[in-house]
């Protein structure tokens, strides 16, 4: 029935010169597209064969069972037969009087305060400055033109947003941004290595014209009244700080609970003494 159903399938698609689809013999669809028809049978009928013999013999395989016997007839049964390895039985040995100890859980002003001062910089908003030029941990919206000084060719202008100073960009950017101001112009150039990221700059060298449109700088809140109730669910600081205090509690005890099954388990597998499959050990 389901090598009938596929080829019924591949005729509903089929385009055979001199029929309509769906109008050509069945026999020339299974002539022309036999190999494709019988990978779909296998693919369809193989999996749902395994699964239900393995259930129905209440066999748990370690990994993928290896098809390497597969026999097929039309209008004959499918068989086949698969490889694998099971995993081992045991007596689990008792655990009832297993003891650990509960770790006790307790919070610093010092854990609380790094909490807050996260909280604080992830909260950080960038406001327009004017009057004087690019800090360090700016935000600086830039005109950037190049030109390749080998080919002479120029780069397309592109309009860029850079953190000024941040580690990632090239030393000499960093340089030329700081201190500058809006409506300012730096050129520079930058000899970038035949290992750069960019495959369309590397190995070449770039002379840069930068121009600073305009300068954000970094506003971090004070930690206060008025900095809680902005976050939405808290009436005052002291709220925030102990909405702190007991998520740090609620992830220490997580972990500590964590801990002690990661140390049961330890002690109930020294206890086992099992071999381990084949494919399991290959796999180490």
């Amino acid at each position: 029935k389901e090598f009938e159903r596929i080829v019924t399938q591949f005729s509903s698609r089929a385009k055979i010169p001199g029929f309509r689809p769906g109008k050509a013999p069945r026999d020339i669809i299974k002539q022309r597209f036999y190999p494709e028809i019988k990978e779909s049978l296998f693919n369809s009928l193989v999996p749902k064969a395994l699964s239900a013999e393995l259930k129905a013999q209440n066999l748990n395989p370690v990994g993928m069972p290896v098809v390497n016997d597969l026999h097929f007839k039309e209008g004959q049964p499918l068989h086949l037969k698969a490889q694998f390895e099971v995993w081992p039985e045991f007596n689990l040995p008792g655990y009832k009087k297993i003891k650990v100890k509960n770790k006790k859980i307790s919070v610093t002003d010092q854990e609380i305060n790094q909490s807050l001062e996260e909280l604080r910089l992830r909260s950080a908003q960038y406001i327009p400055v004017e009057g004087r030029g690019v800090h360090e941990e700016d935000y600086v919206v830039a005109e950037m033109k190049g030109k390749d000084l080998k080919t002479k060719k120029f780069l397309p202008q592109e309009k860029v947003v850079i953190l000024a100073g941040h580690a990632e960009n090239e030393e000499m950017l960093n340089k030329k941004l700081i201190g500058s101001m809006p409506g300012e112009e730096k050129n520079f150039t930058l000899e970038y290595d035949k290992n750069h990221q960019s495959k369309k700059l590397a190995g070449k060298k770039i002379e840069y014209n930068l121009k600073v449109i305009s300068i954000k700088e970094k506003k971090i809140p004070t930690l206060d009244d008025e900095f809680a109730k902005e976050l939405g669910e808290f009436e005052s600081f002291k709220d925030l700080k102990e909405k702190i205090k007991k998520e740090i509690i609620s992830s220490k005890e997580k972990a500590a609970k964590q801990d002690m099954a990661e140390e049961i388990m330890k002690k109930i597998s020294d206890k086992l003494s099992i071999g381990l499959p084949e494919v399991l050990v290959e796999q180490e």
